[in-house]
């Protein structure tokens, strides 16, 4: 009795809630999402390199500051799969790691890809 769900997935930002938490000013949003997107660039490098040296600290303090950025900008699936990577780091499981990285760069290009039809 299950049909598929053929709707679009949700947005990967929450911009009512990010927006309400920085005064409604749409400007300053875009500087933040161009700053997570910088920052973001470096940070994936590192967890590359971290996740090809096995290196669980850098993984998980990687995870965390992610999620720590997404969740204040309103981006809940980054924010999901940056938890998830924090946790991968914390119980020192590559494999984990390996694909949940994977899912994070789709997510993060998911983004990327969808915001200039999203900024004003």
């Amino acid at each position: 009795m299950s049909s598929k769900d053929n709707s679009p997935p949700p947005s990967p930002i929450d911009r009512k809630a990010v927006l309400a938490r920085i005064g409604q000013d749409e400007k300053f949003l875009n500087e933040l999402i161009e700053m997570f997107f910088k920052d973001y660039r470096e940070k994936k490098s590192n967890l590359k390199t971290a996740i090809a040296e096995k290196n669980f600290n850098t993984i998980q303090e990687i995870g965390h500051s992610i999620k720590g950025a997404s969740g204040s900008l309103s981006l809940p699936a980054i924010q999901q799969t940056a938890m998830k990577m924090e946790q991968a780091g914390n119980e020192r499981d590559i494999k984990s790691a390996k694909k949940i990285f994977s899912t994070l760069e789709k997510e993060v290009n998911r983004l990327i890809e969808i915001w200039p039809t999203l900024s004003d």
